[in-house]
């Protein structure tokens, strides 16, 4: 640090006041920083660092650049982990084992990283971090992915890379960690359901190991993110293959032996460095799940004595989101990628249409196809129809409500993704619905639902009653039957709500903040013809204008020849459904 710096500030990273001191200059890391505080602090004298990835081109360069620094520590723990196990195992394996935490803790680390440079570069500054006895490390990536909107354990990240760089000054506070952590609501009522839940799905996995018997081919299921009738669905579809086309739901995370944690495998090995790539191998060896640590070895034994008849059955494999989050099923892939076939497929909004979409490119670096709402792109990519959860609306006068669905987005940057992410939730998911909402002249039939998880977020649902104090939500328990009573449906983000209001043909609106948002080539088409319908807005003032305008003629606007034509056009390539999907999914995942 130069010496004709001012006198030292304070830098305050999370939204936790005991980690302040109130007694220097705050420069607080972010809008998270003050989170339901602000009336509290108003008279405080701070400063806050503008937010970093409000620019998507920044963004991209910074989704590139972790990508590379992902492949770096991957080789790296390629070889520490054969050696340590005595395994002689590629990259690849362990990519499919814990390749996708891997990607978010980086991603996480990195943001971290470059934010404590940026307040480095402002002022002299120092902080307190949490101390290395009160940290956390997490069972798997389930626990990992909940524990990411926790304030004390985003924290505990920042606190590891401060030590890490030479940067800032700082001072140590021990706390109990296990005693700061959310506390699940209804455990008991929980642990019920998932007794039966457990009951359920060992009769049906009885029934389906029938095919084992019948067939020297066949097609598993796991994880089918059906969100709807999903037993109904299941049946259809085993029935229709006669069989052949099975579901899976015992091979996900059942092994939790929380071994003792392994010290000297995850201490650091390199002294304090100014370079990010330096320094996040050690950060990344601190914070392994133990499930990919501690429990290695009784994973991989355990999934070693799963589908036996992998030599006389040939197995395909097919999957939404577990390579993701179970890593039962992430070691059972691993150990027998040579055997299977690995299939995954989209779950949601963005792949296909961002210029960088992670979940997108970690499936099809390792699957042996990728299945889509309807785009393709390359040889490994194939349209696979959406359930359809609504049927196509008759009479749409007949309906009165504007449904208008408001995303939340997490607090802290918990990935590196295209669309606003942290501090400008702020922006995109409470400034521009205030604006459409004060612009809309229907407001007597408008309701708002907001995103399951809106309260252990930023509680966008707070801020927005608090302006707009007659703001009716919306309580209905499902979403498709909200949609299905709606005369127009309103969002606020190029989320999968708006898929399946444009897969339902119900009269669909969308406003999104232009700057949040960067798409590949192939789908700035779309962009392009969403915005002539005048069903994609740039503007919440003027998505509210063309509302008040059509409101009363919905069907000369939905059902003209113009917008009936973009509509189907966008559906066939990014929202795809069919009466007959079920027979759709048994001919395409049976390689007919």
């Amino acid at each position: 640090m130069s010496d004709n710096k001012e006198a030292k500030g304070f830098l305050a990273t999370t939204n936790i006041e005991e980690f302040w001191d109130l007694n220097k200059n705050i420069l607080f890391a972010g809008e998270w920083c003050l989170r339901e505080k602000r009336n509290k602090y108003k008279d405080l004298k701070y400063e806050i660092i503008p937010f970093q990835w409000n620019s998507e081109s920044k963004t991209f360069e910074a989704q590139k650049y972790c990508e590379y620094i992902c492949d770096i520590v991957l080789e790296k723990l390629t070889l520490e982990y054969n050696k340590k196990f005595s395994l002689k195992k590629d990259k690849n394996f362990y990519k499919i084992i814990f390749g996708y935490w891997l990607i978010h803790f980086v991603h996480q680390a990195y943001d971290k990283y470059s934010l404590i440079k940026l307040a480095a570069e402002r002022n002299r500054l120092d902080t307190i971090c949490l101390s290395d006895q009160s940290y956390i490390i997490p069972k798997n990536f389930k626990e990992f992915d909940d524990l990411s909107n926790n304030d004390y354990f985003q924290l505990q990240l920042f606190s590891q890379i401060i030590k890490k760089v030479d940067f800032i000054d700082y001072k140590i506070k021990k706390i109990n960690f296990k005693n700061k952590k959310i506390i699940t609501k209804n455990l008991l009522l929980k642990k019920i359901k998932k007794i039966f839940k457990d009951i359920s799905f060992k009769l049906l996995n009885s029934i389906f190991n029938l095919s084992n018997y019948f067939y020297d081919e066949i097609i598993v299921i796991s994880n089918p993110y059906f969100k709807e009738k999903s037993k109904k669905f299941i049946l259809k579809i085993y029935f229709k293959s006669k069989g052949k086309i099975i579901f899976d739901f015992l091979l996900r995370d059942k092994i939790n032996n929380n071994q003792a944690t392994d010290i000297e495998f995850r201490k650091a090995k390199t002294q304090k460095s100014s370079s990010f790539v330096d320094l996040v191998y050690d950060v990344v060896k601190e914070s392994i799940p133990k499930c990919y640590l501690e429990d290695f070895n009784k994973n991989l034994e355990f999934v070693g004595n799963l589908y036996k008849k992998l030599n006389k059955i040939r197995y395909t494999f097919f999957t939404y989101q577990s390579l993701y989050n179970n890593y039962t099923f992430q070691y059972f892939v691993a150990l027998n990628r040579d055997k299977i076939k690995l299939f995954s497929s989209q779950h949601g909004c963005g792949y296909g249409m961002d210029k960088f979409h992670v979940p997108e490119n970690f499936d099809r670096s390792i699957v042996d196809k990728f299945l889509t709402y309807g785009w393709t792109e390359g040889n490994l990519t194939h349209p696979l129809p959406m359930p359809l959860l609504i049927k196509k609306k008759k009479k749409i006068v007949n309906e009165n409500r504007i449904l208008l669905a408001l995303t939340t987005r997490s607090v802290y940057v918990i990935r590196l993704l295209v669309g606003p992410k942290s501090s400008m939730n702020l922006i995109d998911h409470i400034d521009d619905p205030i604006k459409f909402i004060k612009q809309l002249n229907y407001t007597d039939f408008l309701y708002a639902r907001f995103h399951p998880s809106d309260k252990e977020r930023w509680n966008n649902e707070l801020i927005l009653k608090n302006k707009v104090p007659n703001l009716k939500p919306d309580n209905e328990d499902s979403f498709y039957k909200s949609l299905d009573r709606s005369r127009i449906f309103v969002s606020d983000s190029l989320g999968t709500s708006f898929l399946e209001s444009m897969q339902s043909n119900t009269p669909t609106v969308i406003f999104i903040n232009k700057n949040s948002y960067l798409f590949r080539d192939s789908f700035l088409k779309h962009v392009s013809y969403l915005r002539k319908a005048k069903i994609l807005f740039f503007s919440p003032i003027e998505a509210a204008n063309h509302i008040n305008e059509v409101y009363n003629n919905i069907d000369n606007w939905w059902n003209s020849d113009i917008t009936k034509k973009i509509r189907n056009n966008f559906c066939l390539e990014h929202s795809l459904t069919s009466t007959r999907w079920i027979n759709d999914w048994v001919k395409i995942l049976d390689n007919k």
